[in-house]
């Protein structure tokens, strides 16, 4: 019997932004960088990239070489970096006036027109055109002699992920190296255990390695300057590694003493992270200075009315999910970003604790809505909702024909607006068990004193079995129903599973029961989802009438981030006398986004409308009298302090008259 041949395997050699794990992990799911040399290759920056969008296309200034070395030693001192710009700008101006004055004043045997004159030696040189930005340069490779040696990382990835990086990489060409052209170099943090860790792989025949090339290689010039948010990219994963593997990456890189574009302020590479740059600028400028010569550098000032154009909202969605799925397959060497000695809470039940990879998305959206408010709030949120709603659905089993009743809201909430959404009269019971959690009794325990509600708490058998539990709360639901007339009952609440101690009761058995009794039933699920499997949740066979989750908890969401579903369907069959849901899942649980741009002012007014049919609805269930003595009452006081305020505008009006 023949043995099985090993499985191909797939890597990619990155020697410019794929030197960096963050870059990598946008496009797709790799593994542990490991720091190589490959033969009989040249890397310089040789790959023209064009901006996508012509508002892009900028006129710049040019700057000598000498005021970056000064402006990296400012912001090393930030104390004194007004004071320092003051001194400089007076002290060039007055040296210009100075040049001014000079050359325009006739020397002793000349003319004023001969000093006047553009080709009069003491004139001063015309500034130059502003230069007009077409794109940027990136680095790239090209064949050379054996004995050249090119510094990189080796990333082994899964087949299906390499059209994602082509996709990436479309203005290169996938070629394949020869193994044996490749050599592994040891990392300057050998000693670090993480590390140490990840071994460089034993390259067999079968493997594959890519390497992308540029298609048509030219060097940069001013029309395609190099730009500095690429490298400080390439420079942070190369920093990542070692000091030693990012001096190399400049000593074997050539056409660095091209034209330089400063745009860490105003990042034009699409993958830069600004947070890493402007924190380390002063070691990034003292790396790249080492290895330039005193050539021009361009500052990057954005036209003042043209803005970039923001991308479109499917490739920031796609970006947010392949980031997601890379942060949640990726091994972790923490689960939280605290260490054990700054975290002290260990009731992880009562809050959750959320991983550094929902930590790390959670970030990104924020830095999302930052940089595109409208763009965020108007399109994303909508978009990543729905996506989240479909996903939370499937995973409790919730149909589609139901599944519009379902929306996120804080378990806390959910639970007090289901409370208020019914109707108490004095002797109305609720029945629950002594496991509820705190925050349900506090309530309970309001409404006992503000509407004579009588709760029952139905003792639950410590450590007993689920039978046991079943039949000690059915025995006092029954003895409850017959000693009192029908939909006595308000509620039923019930915890799947139950915080203190930690119970897993019967809720489908306990719904079925209270659903024949006629008994609206209300499952708290805060600790369900994480804890339980998923095929072990099935709300459709539930049946309950309302269920409330937490994913924050055990499911690793962000805070706080929970979920209820409303029994639409069985509410307005059988409970619509004292249950009001017109608050609960109004247009269908989904997440309303009010406009503030295009149209917003019609979404406005239409919750508005939405808020005033729901107050008159609540108000035709009361008393006409009551209604109509509290409206003129409302009435009254609005009128009243109408009165007041316009009287306060006009008299200050007055006085401001009076005073100029």
């Amino acid at each position: 019997m023949q043995p099985t041949p090993p499985p191909r395997r797939h890597f990619i050699f990155g020697y410019g932004s794929l030197i960096s794990p963050s870059s990598v992990a946008i496009t797709g799911l790799t593994s542990h960088p490991h720091p190589c040399t490959v033969k009989s290759l040249e890397r310089g920056f040789l790959a023209r990239v064009p901006f996508p969008f012509p508002q892009l296309n900028s006129h710049v200034e040019p700057v000598s070489h000498a005021e970056l070395e000064s402006h990296a030693e400012l912001e090393s001192h930030a104390e004194l970096e007004s004071h320092a710009e003051l001194e400089s700008h007076a002290e060039l101006e007055s040296h210009a006036e100075l040049e001014s004055h000079e050359s325009h004043s006739p020397t002793p045997g000349q003319s004023n027109d001969d000093a006047n004159s553009p080709t009069s030696p003491t004139s001063s040189p015309a500034p130059p055109p502003p230069t007009l930005i077409h794109g940027w340069t990136a680095v790239s490779v090209r064949p050379s002699t054996p004995d050249h040696r090119t510094t990189g990382v080796l990333l082994e990835l899964p087949s299906d992920q390499i059209p994602l990086f082509d996709k990436r990489e479309k203005n290169y060409k996938r070629i394949k190296l020869e193994n044996n052209e490749i050599e592994f170099i040891e990392c300057a943090t050998t000693g670090d255990a993480a590390a140490a860790s990840h071994l460089p792989p034993n390259l067999l025949p079968s493997d594959t390695v890519h390497c992308y090339i540029s298609l048509n290689p030219k060097p940069p010039s001013a029309s395609y300057p190099v730009i500095q948010s690429y490298v400080d990219v390439i420079l942070q994963g190369c920093l990542a590694i070692s000091p030693s593997f990012a001096d190399s990456f400049l000593k074997t890189t050539s056409h660095l003493d091209a034209p330089l574009l400063r745009d860490r302020d105003t990042p034009l590479y699409r993958r830069a992270d600004a947070n890493f740059a402007n924190a380390n600028a002063f070691k990034l400028n003292g790396l790249t200075t080492d290895h330039r010569v005193d050539e021009p550098v361009i500052q990057y000032t954005r036209p003042p009315f043209l803005h970039p154009k923001p991308p479109k909202i499917r490739s920031i969605i796609r970006q947010y999910k392949q980031l997601s799925a890379s942060l949640l397959a990726a091994p972790l060497p923490q689960t939280t970003l605290l260490s054990p000695s700054q975290c002290s809470f260990l009731n992880h039940g009562g809050f959750g604790n959320p991983p550094a990879s929902t930590q790390t998305l959670l970030a990104h959206l924020n830095s999302l809505s930052l940089q595109q408010p409208m763009v965020y709030h108007r399109d994303i949120v909508p978009a990543l909702h729905k996506a989240s709603h479909a996903a939370a659905c499937e995973y409790l089993k919730i149909p589609p024909p139901s599944a519009e009743n379902f929306t996120f809201i804080n378990v806390t909430p959910a639970l007090f607006s289901i409370l208020a959404a019914i109707t108490f009269h004095p002797g109305d019971i609720i029945v629950t068990t002594d496991c509820v959690y705190h925050s349900m009794v506090d309530a309970l325990e309001y409404l006992r004193v503000t509407k004579q509600v009588t709760i029952i708490a139905v003792p639950t058998p410590h450590g007993a079995d689920p039978d046991a539990i079943y039949t000690a709360i059915t025995t006092a639901i029954t003895t409850a129903v017959a000693a009192h007339p029908p939909f006595t009952i308000k509620l039923a609440i019930f915890d799947q599973i139950s915080s203190k101690p930690a119970i897993l009761f019967p809720v489908t058995l306990l719904c079925s029961f209270c659903t024949t009794l006629n008994i609206p039933t209300l499952i708290d699920a805060a600790h369900v989802p994480g804890a339980l499997p998923s095929a072990c949740i099935d709300v459709s066979a539930m049946k309950p009438t309302f269920y409330v989750v937490t994913w924050n908890k055990w499911a690793n969401a962000g805070k706080p981030c929970g979920g209820m579903w409303v029994n639409r369907d069985e509410i307005e069959e059988k409970y619509d006398k004292f249950v009001d849901v017109s608050g609960l899942c109004k247009r269908g649980g989904r997440a309303e986004v009010v406009s503030y741009g295009g149209g917003g002012g019609k979404a406005r007014r239409r919750k508005g409308e939405w808020m005033r049919e729901r107050c008159e609805e609540r108000a035709a269930k009361k008393r006409p009298s009551e209604n109509l003595e509290r409206g003129a009452r409302c009435d009254a006081v609005r009128l009243r302090r109408t009165t007041d305020s316009s009287r306060a505008i006009r008299d200050e009006d007055m006085t401001n008259s009076l005073r100029l």
